[in-house]
């Protein structure tokens, strides 16, 4: 009884083949690669392919900020309008304090300044709290308005 072996050999070739290796080959030194035109090509595609992404990452990025300013100033418009709220204060008293501006709030690399705003002629009595970012006046980051009924 013969038994029979077979090995397998998954080494992979080299890409030179020369007559030195081959003699029956009449091709002598035939060297296999990418050209140059090759690779410029798959460059384009590549960057084709790359740069959009980058701007994607780059917008994607800035909203993520913008997030964030735009919570830290909710937060502070919130806070201020909870301590209008939870002071023990009338109306008359409120109004006599008049329109606030405190003093700057270092958060998320940034000042930011919050004004308190009492609507004199309104009943009940209407506060708005602007916040601002870096900058006392321009646009507001946020705006909260509240009703004071005590």
């Amino acid at each position: 009884m013969h038994f029979r072996f077979w090995i397998l050999d998954f080494r992979l070739r080299p890409h030179r083949v020369s007559s030195i290796q081959n003699p029956k080959s009449k091709i002598q030194n035939v060297q296999r690669g990418f050209t140059f035109v090759e690779i410029l090509i798959t460059l384009t595609v590549i960057a084709v392919a790359v740069v959009p992404l980058m701007q994607l990452y780059a917008t994607a990025t800035e909203q993520v900020a913008y997030t964030d300013d735009l919570r830290t100033a909710l937060d502070l418009a919130r806070e201020e309008i909870e301590k209008v709220k939870n002071v023990a204060l009338t109306e008359d008293q409120i109004k006599r304090l008049g329109n606030v501006i405190s003093p700057p709030i270092a958060l998320n690399k940034a000042l930011w300044y919050t004004v308190r705003m009492i609507n004199q002629t309104a009943s009940p009595l209407e506060v708005q709290v602007l916040v601002y970012r870096n900058q006392l006046w321009g646009p507001p980051m946020t705006s909260l308005v509240t009703i004071i009924n005590k």
